[in-house]
This record gives structure tokens, C-alpha cells and sequence, in this order.
């Protein structure tokens, strides 16, 4: 399973798509303290975060935490 289908799937969308149409105040994800970083690669984590918040970020950490918080 690739990230944005996780995060997909933590907010009930049917499609990834749909991650881009919830509300900016749903857009955290703190589930994913318990996600290790070597779960998914570095580049999976920097497009999610640019895909659901619009942020650029250079390392997986960075990442994860633009999802989080």
C-alpha cells in the first residue's frame, strides 16, 4: 500500500482524489506518529505532503511532520 492510499483510507475517501477536496482542518493525519519512516520511501513521503497540504519538503521527518501537525 503506497502512503496516499493510507492517508486515504484514514479519512474514509473512496479515491485519493477525494484527499484533496476535505477541509483544511482535516488535513492532519496523527496516526502517523505510530508509522515509521522506513515504512515508505523518502520520495513517497515528500509527495504526500506537497499532494494533501501543498508544502515542500526535503527528508521524509519533515514530511511526516507537515502531515501531523
Amino acid at each position: 500500500m503506497e502512503l496516499l492510499e493510507l492517508l486515504a483510507r484514514q479519512k474514509h475517501c473512496n479515491y485519493i482524489s477525494d484527499l484533496r477536496f476535505l477541509p483544511k482542518t482535516s488535513l492532519y493525519f496523527p496516526q502517523l506518529r505510530d508509522v515509521a519512516l522506513a515504512a515508505f520511501s523518502e520520495r513517497e513521503w515528500v509527495e504526500a505532503a506537497w499532494y494533501v497540504r501543498g508544502k515542500i519538503t526535503h527528508s521524509a521527518a519533515q514530511a511526516r511532520a507537515c502531515l501531523i501537525a
